[in-house]
């Protein structure tokens, strides 16, 4: 996992030399593969291993940051604007499983094109970001159900 210690700095205050932030990490099990500058940012190569893959995000190592320093994490709050219409108005979700799928979020976004998500908005918050083309949903009906794996349980 590479880590950046800008953006990490956007969820807690990085006021500890570099090294003595990778040795941390590293005996919390975060093994340090070697940092790298990358224009004005450094660049931290993080081995994460099977057990700890809350550290598979910005946000993940952020958090143990901020228990290895007992220092405030600022946790992202992001505040979309509202659209119009409301999603609710336009679509409707449906959970078949809410022992899988507790909760499902959806937003309308107009006038951007779908296509493969960078990695940039996974690494963010360790969670996949499923897109959908409204114009390609039948009956404007999306399904989260449990008869196939995650990735696929969404039926339109």
């Amino acid at each position: 996992m590479i880590v950046s210690w800008e953006w990490l700095g956007q969820y807690v205050a990085l006021e500890m030399p570099l090294e003595d932030l990778t040795t941390r990490l590293t005996m919390s099990g975060l093994n340090l593969e070697g940092t790298d500058t990358v224009d004005s940012d450094t660049a931290i190569d993080l081995e994460v291993t099977s057990n700890r893959p809350d550290c598979l995000g910005h946000l993940g190592v952020a958090r143990e940051v901020s228990v290895l320093y007992d220092l405030p994490l600022k946790s992202p709050d992001p505040q979309p604007p509202c659209t119009t219409p409301r999603v609710s108005e336009t679509a409707s979700v449906e959970i078949t499983c809410p022992e899988l799928c507790p909760r499902y979020t959806a937003r309308l976004i107009r006038g951007v094109t779908v296509g493969p998500s960078p990695d940039l908005a996974r690494s963010a918050t360790c969670h996949p970001r499923h897109r959908f083309d409204q114009q390609h949903r039948r009956h404007h009906q999306l399904r989260a159900d449990g008869d196939r794996p995650t990735a696929a349980c969404l039926r339109f």
